[in-house]
């Protein structure tokens, strides 16, 4: 299909959900990705087919869902027979025009709006979309007024914290992953951001809530009933929920519903063109 129909079809299977889309943002569907892990077995590299370890051979001429630069890099590495045994796969990330990929000790740099450029490693997970993301920070920024305190579930590197972090109060942020702790707060530091940052597994544990606004950015599973239990009975005055999972975000709501949480805003960024997902964002405030 046309990439025009592929949003009206993904709009369309929103609002049967019950999604009242305010705004879909799209940008080119092809090459857009700025990373990707790639698996290898008995000689042959690609992806894993749907809901199995099979391994679906890259085509002859790349992945269209990647850059140039990521075929090219990608067709060169697995050609040079220097694979290593690794288990999950190999990383590799688009860093200008260049490639970090296995093996390389260099960090990767990626370029925000304002001129801020924060470093990730090859295998650090970040919003995949180069072409919209952006626009994605953009919304989530003003989606949280001047001066507002937050605590962020599921930051990962600090990438939406340190984006915001100079039009908010104070801000901390939580995250089960240690080696993206550490890259938060050494880009906070090298940028000479305040902030704090806590490791802890959120489908166990909970921190208390206590600031302005709270942002979340879970996984496909969403929110644990221990994090939605924490966020109806917190005082902040608002939620940000940016979801690739309108399945989970669905049933978040309707838990966070019970509890007086209403949506006010919900915007989808087709951050995954010629594929069945989409990434939103959604404001919540007590009705």
């Amino acid at each position: 299909m046309s990439y025009e129909e592929e949003l009206k079809v993904k709009s369309d299977l929103l609002a049967s959900m019950g999604f009242q889309i305010s705004r879909i943002v799209s940008g080119n569907p092809l090459g857009y990705r700025t990373h990707v892990r790639v698996q290898a077995d008995r000689g042959r590299h690609g992806f894993y087919g749907l809901y199995s370890n099979r391994i679906v051979p890259m085509p002859e001429d790349g992945c269209a869902n990647l850059p140039p630069e990521m075929n090219a890099a990608i067709k060169k590495y697995f050609a040079s027979g220097r694979i290593r045994k690794s288990q999950g796969g190999e990383s590799f990330r688009l860093d200008g025009n260049n490639v970090i990929g296995p093996g390389d000790e260099r960090s990767g740099t990626l370029e925000l709006p304002g001129g801020v450029s924060w470093n990730l490693a090859a295998d650090a997970f970040v919003q995949a979309n180069r072409f919209l993301l952006g626009e994605w920070l953009e919304a989530l920024a003003l989606a949280v007024p001047e001066g507002s305190s937050v605590i962020e579930l599921y930051c990962g590197t600090g990438l939406i914290g340190g984006f915001l972090r100079k039009k908010i109060g104070g801000y901390s942020g939580f995250d089960v992953s240690a080696s993206a702790i550490d890259s938060a707060r050494e880009n906070f530091k090298r940028l000479d951001l305040k902030g704090q940052f806590t490791c802890m597994d959120l489908e166990r544990d909970a921190p208390e809530l206590d600031s302005d606004v709270i942002l979340v950015n879970p996984s496909r599973p969403g929110l644990s009933r221990l994090l939605r239990d924490s966020l109806a009975a917190s005082r902040a005055k608002r939620i940000v929920y940016s979801s690739c999972n309108a399945s989970t975000l669905r049933r978040d709501l309707a838990e966070l519903a019970k509890s007086g949480w209403k949506e006010s805003l919900a915007l989808v960024f087709d951050f995954f063109p010629r594929t069945p997902h989409t990434e939103m964002v959604l404001w919540l405030e007590r009705a």
